[in-house]
């Protein structure tokens, strides 16, 4: 029987590090932890739906039998539980991958570097759009080439930082193999040109092309520039170089390709192109939240920057710039530094960054909206004291108001229901139905839709 400190889950993980090797332990179960347990049911906390459908399918039995063995959890049924408070951890390198000498032999690259030595895992931000895609990448890049997903795909519109993260997978890879370790790195496009440039020849030449065959990794960005019915014969020669690094008698090569729409959606001139690119992991990176563009912004305050960001610049940018192009997120940053330095601002306030926006973008900002400033604003359109909304009368030129803070306050702000509740004296089921109630009346009642409206013009709300 566990004692009072041990888990039964913590239990299995003793049994299963007997069956499964130290780096795939670490890889797959050290960020799982348990968070339920009923007479008939334990759940198991996991960082992602990925990582329950991997454990799920790839050490299920392994599991159960661990399970059995332990007499107090014998016939209990296992459900994974994605968690967001796990992290996920940096898959490990395999054992049979071993850290590169001192000296290594030098990588041969093409003509079509685009990593900047920069790349790494290490600064690479993560967020809950590319936990997944940055897990898998980590694990490919720890493997030996084509063991894992001899084909990695990696979707994401632009900005999104696929292309670093291919980056990343190529400079881990390279520090990781010993000996003669061939790579190359190129656009699709630039694939696309040289290929076009030879074919035009009378008799043309694609032995520099093929020598792509006997490469270790081959990095294509931007998957999409081969795309349609008029680049068939590129498509052709690129995915018969991708289909021989895959299939390849021997050690297989590894394949990463970036892409801005599902390979389903590519037009390319053969099913088994298609085919080819969903037999390996495709992963899709989506825009960061609020809390993820504030990572990225603060990455860049972070590299060599020695002035100042306040906490509400970095703010006011994630607010503004909400599609989650990185680009965009530390352009507008980058600006706000620049202004900075021309006014001799030891800071980079607010002001500096709507000043950097509306320069760019041509757009008035909105400043940083606090609950504090919504009850303030909220009482002074229905000329009531801020302190009547926190009371506990139940008079309708009070409740009314009341609502409509809870409404924008849980709208515009990152506050919880728990904090609002506490806020406002209240219990969380009361936020929720304050909240239920106001916006049936936005929808039903023109007049409250109205006010709300009038209410976030003077607040400097924008519209949702």
């Amino acid at each position: 029987m566990p004692n009072d400190t041990t888990t039964q889950w913590e239990l299995v993980l003793d049994q299963l590090r007997q069956t499964i090797d130290k780096t795939s332990f670490g890889n797959w179960f050290s960020n799982t932890k348990q968070i339920g347990l009923t007479k008939e049911t334990i759940q198991i906390g996991v960082p992602s739906d990925y990582f329950a459908k991997w454990l799920t399918d790839h050490y299920l039995d392994k599991i159960q039998d661990a399970m059995q063995s332990i007499p107090e959890m014998s016939g209990l049924r296992l459900e994974f539980v994605p968690c967001s408070d796990l992290v996920i951890s940096t898959p490990q390198p395999h054992a049979n991958v071993t850290a590169a000498k001192n000296t290594p032999s030098m990588p041969q690259q093409t003509a079509f570097p685009f990593c900047r030595p920069t790349f790494g895992f290490d600064n690479y931000v993560k967020h809950g759009g590319n936990n997944a895609a940055v897990t898998i990448a980590n694990l490919i890049a720890t493997s030996k080439p084509g063991t894992v997903f001899p084909v990695f795909s990696i979707i994401g519109p632009p900005g999104s930082g696929k292309t670093t993260l291919m980056g990343c997978i190529k400079r881990l890879m390279k520090e990781l193999q010993n000996g003669e370790f061939k790579y190359s790195t190129f656009p699709a496009v630039d694939f696309l040109n040289t290929f076009c440039a030879k074919f035009k020849k009378p008799n043309p030449d694609m032995g520099d092309l093929h020598q792509l065959n006997n490469y270790d990794l081959v990095c294509i960005d931007d998957l999409q520039s081969v795309d349609g019915p008029n680049k068939a014969k590129t498509q052709e020669e690129l995915f018969s170089i991708i289909k021989h690094l895959t299939e390849r008698p021997g050690p297989k090569g590894q394949v990463v390709i970036t892409m801005d729409r599902p390979p389903n959606k590519l037009q390319l001139c053969g099913e088994w192109m298609h085919s080819l690119l969903e037999s390996g992991f495709v992963a899709t990176i989506t825009p960061p939240d609020i809390t993820g563009r504030k990572a990225l912004l603060q990455a860049k305050c972070n590299n060599g920057w020695t002035g100042r960001v306040s906490d509400d610049a970095i703010e006011l940018i994630a607010r503004n710039v909400t599609d989650g192009d990185a680009r965009r997120l530390n352009g507008v940053l980058g600006q706000a530094m620049a202004l900075s330095l021309v006014g001799n601002h030891p800071v980079v306030t607010t002001e500096l960054v709507q000043e950097a926006i509306r320069q760019r973008e041509g757009i008035m900002v909105a400043q940083t909206i606090t609950p504090d400033a919504i009850m303030d604003g909220v009482a002074a359109f229905f000329n009531i004291g801020s302190k009547d909304l926190v009371g506990r009368s139940r008079e309708q030129r009070y409740v009314s108001p009341r609502h409509i803070a809870i409404y924008l306050c849980l709208k515009y702000t990152d506050i919880s229901r728990k904090e609002l509740a506490k806020r406002l004296r209240r219990d969380q089921s009361t936020i929720t139905i304050s909240l239920s109630v106001i916006e049936g009346k936005i929808t039903d009642d023109q007049s409250v839709a109205t006010t709300v409206s009038k209410i976030k013009t003077k607040l400097g709300l924008p519209p949702i």
